[in-house]
């Protein structure tokens, strides 16, 4: 341990050789040690940034869902227009559809229907059973127009 080598330009013993090269390890140890601890608390206090960033998310998720779940009541719970039931609506509409389809389905077999069927002699002659499916034609699409005004009218009642 007493020889000398040079190092660095300089002649040392090995003694002093090994100790600074054993130094020299220990405080790279120490240094990529500290570099390494830095490191893991870098990443720790990221994890906490991105689990708070999640629970805020969460919150503010179930604030939104309230707040739709409040709105949902408050319309539930109030009618459309003052004195107007929320169902009324929807009577108004089936109304209104069943009287069209009344309407149409009587003007069908009014005017488009035809009762007639072609004879042997070239012309045509009336057909009984054509004419009773005319009539129960008009009759059923009159029927329905009166039932979907019904329906109207009651969609347009007011709560007493």
């Amino acid at each position: 341990m007493l020889h000398e080598i040079q190092y660095q330009g300089k002649w040392i013993t090995l003694r002093a050789f090994f100790e600074v090269q054993v130094s020299l390890q220990k405080m790279e140890m120490e240094r990529l040690a500290e570099e390494q601890r830095l490191a893991e608390e870098e990443a720790e206090r990221q994890s906490q940034i991105v689990a708070k960033q999640l629970e805020q998310e969460k919150l503010d998720e179930q604030r939104r869902q309230n707040a739709l779940l409040e709105q949902r009541a408050s319309m539930e719970t109030l009618p459309a227009e003052p004195g107007v039931r929320p169902e009324s609506t929807a009577i108004k509409t089936l109304g209104t559809l069943v009287l069209i389809i009344g309407l149409l389905l009587a003007g069908y077999y009014f005017l488009l229907f035809d009762q007639s069927v072609p004879s042997g002699l070239g012309g045509r002659v009336n057909n009984l059973g054509l004419i009773a499916d005319r009539q129960n034609g008009i009759i059923a699409g009159l029927g329905l127009c009166v039932v979907g005004a019904i329906l109207y009218v009651f969609g347009n009642r007011r709560k007493p």
